[in-house]
């Protein structure tokens, strides 16, 4: 990670994008993806998981929501481009790369400051090729005016 926050290139052989400020905590929330290959996840996977992590924001009261999204160029109908500076908006620091098709909670937490969400991935062809980018949304009160902290984005892809 640079100075400004920015990851670059594979992070423990996950590739990110964007770039996350601090939460209320002082620390930066990651974004990991945990199963048999980093980020290309064969149909018939029987556990994939998405974590946070690098937190310490209470993650029992903060209610964390991983946004999945299958488009990371684009928002609403392909109206707006993304990523989304969320600096306006009052969340300096904060930019949303992933136009989301789901909100998924993780309860409850796995330890005080670190969440997955887990999935077994279908033995469905259909699903060869899909490319699924996630970004972790956190209720963060005291962090910005908008009350909220993001981590970076990430993608995989399912295969065969």
């Amino acid at each position: 990670r640079d100075d400004a926050g920015v990851r670059h290139g594979p992070v423990d052989g996950a590739p990110r994008v964007g770039k996350n400020a601090a939460g209320s905590d002082g620390k930066h929330p990651r974004i990991s993806l945990w199963g048999p290959s980093v980020n290309l996840v064969p149909i018939g996977t029987p556990y994939f998981a998405i974590l946070i992590e690098d937190t310490t924001l209470p993650l029992t009261t903060t209610q964390p929501l991983l946004m999945l999204g299958r488009e990371f160029e684009t928002a609403f109908g392909g109206t707006v481009a993304l990523p989304i500076d969320l600096t306006p908006h009052g969340a300096p620091g904060f930019e949303l790369w992933v136009d989301p098709f789901a909100f998924l909670a993780a309860q409850p937490p796995l330890g005080n400051h670190h969440c997955e969400i887990g999935a077994s991935i279908p033995n469905d062809p259909r699903l060869i090729g899909e490319l699924v980018w996630c970004q972790w949304l956190l209720r963060d009160p005291t962090a910005n005016a908008a009350g909220l902290t993001l981590t970076e984005a990430t993608a995989f892809v399912i295969t065969e």
